[in-house]
C-alpha cells in the first residue's frame, strides 16, 4: 500500500479515499489500491482546492482535519499529499484492529 501511495505522490495525484475497503488483495497477496472516484491531480502549488459544493461528499472518518476548514480568503478546502498520509494512518489502524470501530 505504501509503495502504491508513493507512486501516486510521484504522479502528483491525491487519492482522497484511501481506506481498507479500497484495498484489493489478489493472488500471492499482491495488494492494489482501488476506487479512484475521488482522486484528482494536484495544482502547481501541490494543493487540490475544491469549493464547498464540490467537496460536500467525502469520507469523514478518513479525512485529515485540515480539510474541514475552509480558507477564508478563497472559500476553498485544500487537500494535499499530507491528507493522504492521514488516511494511510487511519487505514493502518483499521488493519491493526481488524476493522473494529
Amino acid at each position: 500500500i505504501a509503495c502504491g501511495m508513493r507512486y501516486l505522490e510521484a504522479s502528483r495525484c491525491v487519492h482522497r479515499d484511501l481506506a481498507a475497503r479500497n484495498i484489493l488483495v489478489g493472488e500471492r497477496n499482491i495488494v492494489k489500491i482501488a476506487d479512484f472516484g475521488f482522486a484528482q491531480m494536484l495544482n502547481s502549488n501541490d494543493k487540490l482546492e475544491l469549493s464547498q459544493d464540490e467537496s460536500n461528499k467525502f469520507p469523514v472518518k478518513w479525512t485529515a482535519p485540515e480539510v474541514f476548514s475552509v480558507d477564508p480568503n478563497t472559500g476553498l478546502r485544500a487537500y494535499t499529499i499530507k491528507s493522504d498520509v492521514w488516511s494511510f494512518g487511519i487505514l493502518l489502524y483499521e488493519l491493526i484492529t481488524l476493522g473494529a470501530n
